[in-house]
């Protein structure tokens, strides 16, 4: 939603985005929330902007350094190490492909969406009937299969149809 200001000539308008992006992991939240984790997402985006030469080498490493500062600072060295370590996997293995990937990057979007309201309600509601280690190990695994299925369908029916449409509008 946001990326196209990035695109702009307008370096204000990149440092603001960069600076608020990453700022907001400082604001108190739930790690349930995206707030808690745009850090993350702040380095993801950096490297795409660096990739596409939206932005200088200089403005690359000034946000990723204050990125670095704050996920260490917020979550710790293990997590950032964690992302990094992702990234450089994503950098080394640009091509990399299988079924399995393609199909949980269509559905990403819809399942993140979808699974604390579906599957986390289903194992929050199961798990207090069902109390043995193999049962919760079912019911986990019951939660996790429930919200795939439906981010599957809420791709299918909602999200593929409108990216479709953004398309055909588009042109």
């Amino acid at each position: 939603m946001l990326f196209p200001l990035l695109q702009g000539k307008n370096k204000f308008t990149k440092h603001l985005f960069f600076i608020g992006l990453i700022s907001l992991s400082l604001y108190p939240s739930h790690t349930k929330f995206y707030i808690y984790w745009s850090a993350y997402f702040a380095i993801g985006i950096l490297y795409t902007c660096k990739i596409k030469s939206l932005i200088s080498a200089k403005t690359f490493i000034a946000y990723n350094l204050f990125a670095a500062f704050v996920v260490i600072n917020h979550q710790g060295l293990n997590d950032y190490i964690i992302g990094i370590f992702t990234l450089f996997l994503i950098h080394q293995y640009p091509n990399f492909k299988n079924h399995i990937g393609d199909f949980f990057g269509k559905i990403s979007y819809s399942l993140y969406l979808i699974h604390s309201i579906i599957g986390a309600a289903l194992i929050n509601f199961l798990s207090k009937r069902f109390n043995l280690p193999y049962q919760k190990l079912l019911v986990i695994s019951l939660g996790f299969i429930i919200s795939i299925v439906f981010a599957y369908f809420f791709w299918k029916l909602i999200e593929h149809p409108t990216h479709k449409l953004a398309k055909r509008l588009k042109k």
